[in-house]
C-alpha cells in the first residue's frame, strides 16, 4: 500500500531505483529550473530581485523540497542532499542578485534575503512535528 501511495505522489520506487536516485532526479529538476529562470531576468524589461526571490521561494523550493519527509528524518545521512541543495540555493542567489560567482554563498544569500537551506529544513521539520 505504501508503494502505491508513493507512486501517486510522484516517487516511483522500485527495487532497481533507490530513494537516493529519486531524490537526485528531483534535485536536478530544481537546479535546471534555476538555470531556466535566468531567461526571465534577461528579457527586455527584466524582473526585479524581489520578484526573482518570490519566484525562487514559490517555484524552485517547492520542487527541491517535494517529499523531503522521506529523506529528512532523525539520524539519516543527509550530507549528499545538503550538498545538492546548497548548490541549488547558491545558483539561485547569484541569479537573484546578478552577482559574480566568486562571492561567498552566505553573503549573497543574506543580501538576497534567502534563509540558509539547513535552517529552512529544520523549520519545516519542526512544523511537521507539531
Amino acid at each position: 500500500m505504501t508503494q502505491g501511495l508513493l507512486e501517486v505522489l510522484g516517487f516511483h520506487l522500485r527495487s532497481q531505483v533507490s530513494l537516493l536516485q529519486a531524490y537526485r532526479s528531483l534535485a536536478n529538476k530544481a537546479i535546471s529550473t534555476v538555470k531556466c529562470m535566468k531567461l526571465l531576468g534577461n528579457s527586455l524589461q527584466g524582473i526585479s530581485p524581489l520578484q526573482k526571490r518570490l519566484l525562487y521561494r514559490c517555484c524552485i523550493l517547492s520542487i527541491a523540497l517535494y517529499g523531503f519527509q522521506l529523506w529528512f528524518f532523525n539520524k539519516a545521512p543527509i550530507l549528499y542532499h545538503m550538498k545538492i541543495l546548497n548548490k541549488m540555493q547558491r545558483r539561485a542567489a547569484i541569479w537573484i542578485l546578478g552577482a559574480f560567482k566568486t562571492f561567498l554563498s552566505e553573503g549573497i544569500e543574506a543580501i538576497a534575503g534567502i534563509i540558509p537551506i539547513r535552517f529552512h529544513l529544520q523549520k519545516l521539520a519542526r512544523r511537521l512535528q507539531m
